[in-house]
């Protein structure tokens, strides 16, 4: 079974370290992962499965395009709320339309002539989610990666899939993480990984959930939560900051301000907005957000 710590430990053993303790104090010592199948527990059980994903694009408006698309499925118990271990990691990518945007290029590596004449096998894809019933799926930012992956895959859709996030669903400041970053989360549980390989970023996606305790459970909890987003339209220009500073999001494609409550927060919101603005009571709108429905 694959635990940070115990890697950790046979380094310090292949150096003739006793004690992690004896060398803290100068050096960090932080484990390398690969894009392996690993193993977390194997007494775990029953098993159903999950698929973490991550994705490159062209850029990072609505309008860019997927390129590049990481699949990794995973065994996972519902009863112990453990991952118990990867057991298909595969890396796809797609020659796009669009001009890929240097920015994004500097962060994935990828350009057009490396892409040329690269195409997503849809069927091969489907089938990954098919073929081991899949139940739901994790992604460490899915709030960004999920419209371009259903955008370009709309089987997803008919499959009805639940989506998680990592850096959304899980209290990170709970966990002595103060940054949700994956690169950083990583760091925190003493191991990095190659972050131009998208299968290698669904493997940390798996190792921090094994890691961090509580994670996968508050993952799990994810599923079944139900939130309401309120949408202030027709909010006049000069509302703008008071809305911002009260934690609503603007949506350009939309035009309207949006915020995510839990039940018992909304009806408080709702006054707040009631007072903001005069016609507030005839124009804003409710919405249940559920994990079929959230990031999208």
């Amino acid at each position: 079974m694959f635990s940070i710590n115990q890697k950790r430990n046979e380094v310090l053993t292949r150096l003739g370290v006793a004690d992690i303790l004896d060398i803290t104090n100068e050096f960090e010592l932080v484990y390398r992962i690969t894009d392996q199948l690993y193993c977390f527990d194997e007494s775990a059980t029953p098993e159903s499965y999950l698929a973490i994903l991550s994705a490159e694009t062209t850029g990072i408006t609505p309008n860019d395009e997927l390129i590049e698309l990481g699949i990794t499925i995973c065994a996972y118990s519902p009863v112990d709320m453990k991952i118990i271990r990867i057991v298909n990691a595969q890396r796809f990518f797609e020659e796009p339309s669009k001009t890929i945007h240097p920015e994004a290029t500097k962060r994935h590596g990828h350009t057009a002539e490396s892409l040329e004449g690269m195409r997503f096998p849809d069927e091969a894809i489907q089938a990954l989610f098919t073929h081991s019933n899949c139940n739901f799926i994790i992604a460490h930012n899915a709030k960004f990666v999920r419209k371009y992956i259903e955008k370009r895959f709309t089987f997803l859709h008919d499959l009805s899939l639940k989506w998680t996030s990592l850096c959304h669903d899980v209290d990170w400041n709970n966990n002595g993480c103060y940054s949700t970053s994956l690169n950083d989360l990583a760091k925190h549980f003493g191991f990095s990984f190659e972050q131009r390989n998208t299968i290698a970023s669904n493997a940390a996606v798996a190792i921090i959930l094994s890691e961090a305790p509580d994670s996968f459970k508050k993952i799990i909890t994810a599923l079944s939560k139900l939130t309401y987003r309120i949408y202030a339209f027709h909010a006049p220009f000069e509302v703008k900051d008071q809305l911002s500073l009260r934690g609503f999001e603007w949506d350009p494609l939309a035009g309207v301000w949006h915020k995510d409550l839990s039940d018992e927060d909304k009806e408080d919101e709702l006054e707040f907005i009631y007072s903001l603005y005069f016609g507030a009571d005839e124009t804003v709108s409710i919405r249940v957000i559920d994990a079929e429905n959230r990031y999208q």
